[in-house]
C-alpha cells in the first residue's frame, strides 16, 4: 500500500533511507515494472541506503534477484549512514556502461520505508544526525527532545530529498500521535507537507514480534502554505486485517484492489458503516491539526463497536 501511494509514474525516482532486507526496494521495483518500466530503468531509479553491512548486502541481493530472467542487475544500494547523504553527493558506486561514479539524484519523487525506532539517547550516530540537520538550512527544523525516536530524524532529513509534490510513505511508531515527543514532528509535517492520511488498525499489529505499535504515514510535499492549511487530513482506523481486504501476492487483481482501497481512504466519501475502516477527517491548519487536538482533550474517535 505504501509503494502504491508513493509511486505514481514509471519514471519516478525512489529512495528508501533504511533498507533493511530490501522489502520496500523490491516492492518499488514491482510497482515500476507494473507501470511498464524496463528492468534496467527500474534498477536505475531505485536508491537504497543502509548503515549495516549485512542488511545492505541482503538488500542488494533482494533487488538484484527481483527478476532473474534479466541478463544483468546493478542495484543502487549504498552502504552508508543516511545522515551522511546529500542530494548530488558522489558515491562509490560504479555501473558498467556508465562513465565515472554515480551521484545521488538532486531530488526524488518518492521516499518510502520503515526507518528504525531507536531512542535518540541510544543512537550511535548523533554527530552525523546533527551535522545533517544543521546543513538542512531551507527547513524549519523541529526541536526534538532526548526521548525522540530515530524515525523522526529520518522524516526530517528525507524531506530534503523530496521534490515539490513528491510523496513520503513510512511505517512509523504510533508514539508520533500519542507521545509528547511527536508534537514537534507534527508541527514540522504541517509546515512542509499535505498530510494525506495516518492509518492504524484495531485488529492487528503489523509487526507482532515488536514492542512498538505502528501506523502508516502518507505525506505529500507541499511548499504552498494555503494548500497545506486547507488540506483535509484523514485518520483511518482499519476494522479488518489487511489480508481480508487485499488479495494475496500473485492474485491478478491485487494491484487494482490496493489502488482502489487507497483512493477510498484518501479521497473517498466517508461511510460510517463500512466494515473495513473508520475515517475521521479534519482541516490541517498551520500546525498539522495540533490546535484541534489541544482544544479537544478527549476526542471521540471510536464508535461503539470499536470500543
Amino acid at each position: 500500500m505504501l509503494t502504491a501511494f508513493a509511486i505514481r509514474d514509471p519514471n519516478d525516482l525512489i529512495l528508501d533511507p533504511a533498507t533493511g532486507g530490501g522489502s520496500f526496494l523490491r516492492s518499488a521495483y514491482v510497482r515500476k515494472k507494473n507501470f511498464g518500466a524496463t528492468h534496467e530503468r527500474s534498477l536505475a531509479d531505485i536508491w537504497g541506503c543502509e548503515i549495516t553491512a549485512f542488511a545492505a548486502e541482503l538488500s542488494t541481493v533482494t533487488l538484484a534477484t527481483s527478476d532473474t530472467h534479466e541478463p544483468a542487475a546493478y542495484p543502487r544500494v549504498l552502504l552508508r549512514d543516511f545522515f551522511e547523504l546529500r542530494p548530488g553527493l558522489e558515491t562509490s558506486l560504479e555501473i558498467p556502461g556508465i562513465l565515472g561514479r554515480l551521484s545521488v539524484p538532486q531530488t526524488f519523487d518518492a521516499v518510502i520505508g520503515n526507518p528504525p525506532y531507536i531512542s535518540y539517547r541510544h543512537i550511535t550516530n548523533q554527530d552525523a544526525i546533527l551535522n545533517a540537520l544543521a546543513s538542512d538550512t531551507e527547513l524549519a527544523l523541529p526541536k526534538f527532545s532526548g526521548k525522540s525516536d530515530a524515525y523522526l530524524w529520518f522524516v526530517v532529513h528525507a524531506t530534503r530529498f523530496l521534490r515539490q509534490g513528491g510523496r513520503l510513505a513510512f511505517v512509523v511508531s504510533a508514539g508520533m500521535i500519542f507521545s509528547d515527543y511527536g508534537i514537534p514532528l507534527i508541527r514540522f509535517l504541517g509546515r512542509h507537507y499535505r498530510i494525506r492520511a495516518v492509518i492504524d488498525s484495531i485488529v492487528e499489529r503489523w509487526f507482532p514480534e515488536a514492542d512498538t505499535n505502528t501506523v502508516l504515514l502518507l505525506l505529500e510535499r507541499e511548499t504552498d502554505t494555503a494548500l497545506r492549511e486547507e488540506n483535509e487530513m484523514r485518520f483511518v482506523r482499519l476494522r479488518r486485517p489487511l489480508a481480508q481486504i487485499i488479495p494475496s501476492p500473485g492474485d491478478a487483481g491485487r494491484r487494482g484492489v490496493i489502488e482502489a482501497f487507497l483512493d477510498e481512504m484518501i479521497d473517498g466519501e466517508k461511510a460510517p458503516n463500512d466494515p473495513r475502516m473508520q475515517i475521521n477527517q479534519m482541516v490541517q491548519g498551520a500546525e498539522g491539526g495540533l490546535t484541534f487536538a489541544e482544544a479537544n482533550e478527549e476526542p471521540d474517535l471510536l464508535d461503539e463497536d470499536d470500543e
